[in-house]
């Protein structure tokens, strides 16, 4: 007996054959590439898979915002990596190693703090700093004359022997002189013919009395050498009487403190 077909059941018979042949066709083909695991230039991307190319992939967006959304597992995990060391110009971060601009200045300055200097510690750069060898406090005091220095003699002995810078302040009280104002002289002495003017006629207006005076100057200094501070009134021609606050500090010049 002959078994004929009809036109309908013909054509189904001929999609299913097709059908059949088109899936094992696509399941090979996705058995080689899974196998080889592989996109090259032109096919689709692979996720999970390695794509090459021999020209540049490039991702425009149309629409307003990023061009590429990378999301990780978790907010630690690196959004990519690469193997290249080059520079890509118009990446800015906001943050080089969890730390933004301003923390980054912080950390530099605080930095730069070392313990050692040179090769030195901190109390190693001290000891090597020249510092004030001597000073001349007197919160309170009188002139008087002394036959053979200067009257109004303050002692400042015992220096180590160098090049000194003398400062200090010398302060006047009000009433101790008229409107005329008042000189102050300083003078280094290593003995009654060794006379040296540090600072010789100082001249300071009666509207200074109360206020510090600044005065410096520079000088050579031994264990015998003396200062003296002469402050007078010249209205009258002679030394002030009210009590006087001098502070005076000598600083080895080498020192440029």
């Amino acid at each position: 007996m002959t078994l004929s077909l009809s036109p309908s059941r013909s054509r189904l018979r001929r999609a299913l054959t097709g059908g059949v042949a088109l899936l094992l066709a696509a399941g090979g083909g996705a058995l080689l590439l899974d196998g080889a695991a592989y996109a090259a230039t032109g096919s689709s991307v692979l996720l999970g898979r390695l794509n090459a190319a021999d020209a540049p992939t490039v991702v425009r967006t149309t629409a307003a915002g990023p061009a590429l959304r990378l999301l990780t597992a978790t907010t630690a995990a690196p959004p990519f990596t690469t193997n290249a060391t080059g520079r890509v110009a118009h990446l800015d971060a906001d943050k080089v190693d969890g730390l933004d601009a301003g923390a980054i200045v912080a950390r530099a300055r605080t930095d730069v703090d070392a313990a050692r200097l040179g090769g030195r510690t901190s109390a190693e750069l001290l000891a090597a700093v020249p510092v004030p060898r001597f000073d001349m406090v007197r919160s309170s005091v009188a002139q008087s004359a002394n036959p053979g220095y200067s009257p109004g003699v303050l002692s400042a002995a015992g220096a180590t022997p160098g090049s000194y810078i003398v400062r200090g302040t010398v302060t006047i009280p009000c009433g101790a002189g008229g409107p005329g104002g008042y000189v102050v002289d300083v003078l280094r002495v290593q003995s009654a013919i060794d006379v040296a003017a540090l600072l010789d006629g100082l001249v300071v207006p009666a509207s200074s009395c109360g206020s510090a005076v600044p005065v410096a100057a520079r000088t050579s200094m031994t264990s015998t050498s003396r200062l003296l501070v002469r402050v007078l009134d010249v209205d009258a021609g002679q030394l002030v009487t009210a009590p006087l606050s001098i502070r005076l500090e000598g600083v080895p010049a080498a020192s440029r403190l």
